[in-house]
């Protein structure tokens, strides 16, 4: 059970059964239709990073009808077709998704390997791409402060180099002056 990941959505599966005409979605695996869907979604969201889980669901209100296979009447299960893109429904964009998307793809945008990678990975692929983000300036940091530590053990040991060696100089005139004073009395 899951609500429609579109934010101003308010269709949740629990409330919206076959016979309201409204069924619920997974993003496709295809990776070009899941990227497509991608985009779109993200458009919806207003979120330029949002990823998709495994059980991200989206509404069949946010479809047009030819997209849309199956029993034409408000009872029964709504398949999509394989073209079927979620579309742009808010007032104040008037063209259809599918001509914004070929709009964008139209610009000339280099897209490295990488950011495609990322716009298509999976939830898991993307938590650990992060674990790694994060662990690479944790190590980072352990490394400046296992630097800083050595530098100071190092700044340490000359001083205390020295200060050994303010002692042995202070031993030797200790034992001198004492000797002197030994001297004087014999």
């Amino acid at each position: 059970m899951g609500k429609c990941v579109v934010k101003e959505c308010d269709s949740r599966s629990q409330k919206h059964n076959k016979s309201s005409g409204i069924t619920f979605h997974t993003v496709p695996k295809d990776t070009v239709r899941r990227k497509k869907w991608v985009e779109i979604i993200r458009l919806l969201r207003k979120e330029t990073d949002w990823v998709p889980s495994k059980s991200t669901l989206i509404c069949s209100k946010h479809f047009r009808d030819q997209d849309k296979l199956g029993p034409k009447s408000d009872c029964g299960r709504v398949y999509l077709s394989n073209e079927a893109i979620p579309i742009l429904d808010e007032p104040h964009l008037e063209k259809p998704a599918e001509l914004l998307v070929e709009e964008n793809m139209d610009v000339d945008v280099v897209e490295t390997d990488e950011e495609i990678d990322e716009i298509t990975e999976t939830p898991r692929m993307h938590k650990m791409r992060k674990t790694i983000h994060r662990l690479k300036i944790l190590s980072a940091r352990r490394l400046k402060k296992i630097k800083n530590i050595s530098q100071k053990l190092k700044r340490l040991k000359i001083k205390n180099k020295k200060l050994k060696d303010v002692i042995e100089e202070l031993k030797k005139k200790y034992v001198e002056r004492r000797r002197r004073n030994v001297a004087k009395f014999e």
